[in-house]
């Protein structure tokens, strides 16, 4: 018999104690997911095929969202925790970006370009990274897609602009260039704005990350999910409070397409890893969007 056919009927044997007892479940996956990782490792599959293999097998009548309702996600984190233990080689590619880059490839903090507003925020904020950016030098643009441009054109390092306000919730334009222009959140920072509302800023790179030392600050995670029934961001919100991983905030957005999808942000002091290897083959829908530093 195949080794992967070996894992198949193993595999549903795990599934069926899901069913039964909760210890049969941990017990069921802490015994696949070496079987699994091996078979995994020696045909040289991505991730992706992983997830898509869970899926055939728990597949019914072609239905894949049947995933959400087969089993329970207690039982799920317990493989997920049980196959990273088996398969440390596919942390990296678990994560968004590499967990280290060569020293290199980051830009040095000293001296870079940061294009910005001629605002009171945006200069508060110039201020308040002046610590980490030393000898940085400030260029001005007339608007947030000028900064953006600026980036794209190599005319600037790095740009400011708000993303968040306890006014206005998520700055949806904001994330709109980001996205059109393909940049990257370095980190934020809040600042206090004349009317007293608190505005998040965030610096944004294009292509090479700045080198920023993480003192003094928190890790952020945003992740965006799809609104279906509210099932998926139910189970969103479990798993991350599972991996001790606290909820800043969460806004609804539409696609162009018109899609409604969940934009969530949550503080990771708890199992990032763990969170991301249950999106990765269990939430297919659900992805991780962004990962930065925030300097309180």
């Amino acid at each position: 018999m195949h080794p992967i056919d070996i894992f198949k009927d193993n595999f549903r044997i795990w599934h069926d104690a899901l069913r039964t007892t909760h210890s049969l479940a941990i017990c069921g996956a802490r015994a696949m997911a070496p079987l699994l990782a091996e078979i995994h490792r020696a045909e040289g599959g991505s991730i992706s095929a992983l997830r898509h293999t869970v899926l055939d097998i728990l597949r019914t009548e072609g239905a894949e969202e049947r995933i959400l309702t087969l089993q329970g996600a207690t039982e799920r984190l317990a493989f997920c925790e049980a196959f990273l233990a088996a398969h440390e080689a596919l942390i990296d590619e678990l994560m968004l970006a590499p967990a280290e880059e060569a020293a290199e490839e980051k830009l040095s903090p000293a001296g870079l370009r940061i294009a910005t507003m001629r605002a009171t925020l945006s200069e508060q904020a110039i201020k308040r990274l002046a610590t980490v950016f030393t000898d940085a030098k400030t260029l001005y643009g007339n608007g947030f897609t000028e900064l953006c441009e600026m980036l794209g054109r190599g005319q600037a390092d790095l740009a400011l602009l708000p993303i968040e306000s306890t006014a206005e919730g998520l700055l949806f334009r904001s994330y709109d260039l980001i996205e059109r222009f393909e940049l990257h959140v370095a980190c934020t920072l809040e600042l206090k704005a004349p009317d007293g509302s608190t505005t998040r800023i965030a610096l944004l790179y294009q292509g090479k990350a700045p080198n920023i030392s993480p003192v003094d600050c928190e890790e952020i995670l945003e992740c965006r999910t799809a609104k279906t029934d509210g099932t998926s961001l139910t189970e969103l919100l479990g798993v991350a409070d599972a991996c001790a991983m606290s909820l800043r905030r969460i806004d609804t957005r539409a696609t162009d397409e018109g899609e409604l999808y969940q934009h969530a942000i949550f503080n990771t002091r708890g199992n990032e890893l763990l969170f991301a290897t249950y999106l990765a083959l269990f939430m297919p829908r659900t992805v991780i969007t962004a990962r930065y530093i925030h300097f309180k």
